[in-house]
């Protein structure tokens, strides 16, 4: 499974905010303008109800925060870039600069499982990975490397 597949051009966004939880609230916003989602506060809860359960700054510069919901058919995965990097409370203590968020419905999980993987094995990637989406300059270009990497063996 790759992230990519999951995840439309449209749905990257470049971040403002670079705390945790500024940061959930701003990628559920975004989808909440997109009309992808309706409940956007239950959403928020959920989340941060995730995150107080141990951060999802899994290191390397990503976190992948996430939940299930009933209200959903199929999962939404929408990515986040802060060039300057969040404060996540990252298992390796370094800033984030790539959030992959998950929301799924919750009569499948084992395909949110399997979901997360895919977004965390975007944290074992080169550093040149990294590297090139916090030079991007533009949505597309980091769908495109996101896409890269996916395909990539590094």
């Amino acid at each position: 499974m790759n992230i990519t597949s999951l995840l439309s051009k449209d749905l990257v966004f470049f971040l403002e905010s670079t705390e945790k939880e500024a940061v959930i609230r701003e990628l559920i916003e975004k989808l909440h303008e997109k009309k992808l989602i309706k409940k956007k506060e239950q959403i928020i809860k959920k989340v941060l109800e995730r995150e107080a359960l141990g951060s999802t700054g899994i290191g390397k510069g990503v976190a992948i925060p996430h939940c299930k919901i009933k209200e959903i058919k199929k999962p939404i995965v929408a990515a986040g870039v802060n060039k300057e990097g969040i404060d996540f409370d990252s298992n390796d203590k370094k800033p984030t600069y790539l959030v992959i968020l998950v929301i799924s419905p919750t009569e499948n999980p084992t395909y949110h499982l399997q979901i997360l993987a895919a977004a965390a094995h975007l944290a074992q990637k080169s550093d040149s990975f990294m590297k090139n989406l916090r030079n991007s300059t533009s949505s597309i270009e980091v769908y495109e490397i996101l896409k890269e990497a996916e395909l990539s063996e590094s």
